[in-house]
């Protein structure tokens, strides 16, 4: 990074999300000094019938961003989950060395996806979950409305599992109670439209190895796609379930930082 200054950190929520459930998460970034922004997607407006999608998603992220990199912001972007799949399809052009070409400053200058879904165009969530044999399963997880609404049978299987690793049930409590009920799931059925974000940003990718939500397979699978594109993407390793900023906050934030730092 050109500038000795900490860059800013924009951290797009998954599904269900809300600013709040990532409070543990960014309250450890800012004692470091960072500056962290965490919008709330429109897929949790909780409107029914559902009147968001990817797009409407794609839209409020690129705006926030925008916002920043025009000022002459150097912006971090961190993906969880679903956000994965928005910040992949929201933020193309936005990279400091796209916008270093055109003679303007600021700019994102990496992408760090966190057991997210990082897909290329055309892609999708739900195409990836029936590429794998688990489309029989979304029932048995999750409540499905007629208007395509999703809502765990038991947040806390799916999200936490067994293992409260460095959190307590005090915090795994708080967290399940910051989520939302209902969530938009007919942003699964929606495609990338592209050009992936990934395509002209460094990017580094934090498995998750005891995810329920996104399991490990997909994982790797995601990462081995973009790869064949010849883009570099830095990995690492945490072995915890779906929710590393609740129960393996420490980890997950040593390993931004040190992905921040290693880019300087």
């Amino acid at each position: 990074m050109a500038s000795t200054q900490k860059p800013t950190i924009v951290h797009v929520n998954g599904a269900w999300h809300t600013p709040s459930s990532m409070t543990k998460l960014i309250t450890s970034l800012r004692a470091l000094d960072y500056e962290v922004h965490c919008p709330r997607l429109t897929s949790v407006n909780g409107a029914r019938p559902p009147n968001s999608s990817l797009a409407t998603d794609s839209e409020l992220l690129r705006s926030y961003v925008s916002s920043l990199v025009e000022a002459g912001r150097e912006v971090v972007i961190i993906m969880h989950s679903y956000g994965g799949k928005v910040g992949t399809n929201a933020l193309h052009g936005l990279s400091r060395e796209a916008r270093s070409k055109k003679g303007l400053g600021g700019g994102i200058v990496q992408l760090i996806y966190v057991c997210a879904f990082a897909l290329a165009e055309g892609q999708s969530m739900a195409a990836l979950i029936a590429e794998f044999g688990h489309k029989e399963s979304m029932p048995v997880v999750f409540n499905i409305d007629e208007d395509g609404g999703l809502s765990f049978r038991d947040a806390k299987g799916p999200l936490i599992g067994d293992d409260l690793g460095e959190s307590n049930e005090e915090e795994v409590q708080a967290y399940l109670d910051s989520l939302v009920s209902v969530w938009n799931g007919l942003c699964t059925r929606d495609t990338v439209t592209g050009p992936a974000a990934w395509k002209e940003n460094p990017v580094a990718y934090v498995y998750c190895t005891k995810d329920n939500m996104v399991p490990f397979e997909y994982q790797k699978s995601l990462v081995a796609n973009i790869e064949k594109e010849g883009r570099e993407v830095k990995t690492f390793v945490l072995e915890t379930g779906h929710c590393p900023n609740v129960t393996a906050t420490k980890q997950l934030v040593g390993v931004i930082d040190e992905v921040i730092v290693g880019a300087n």
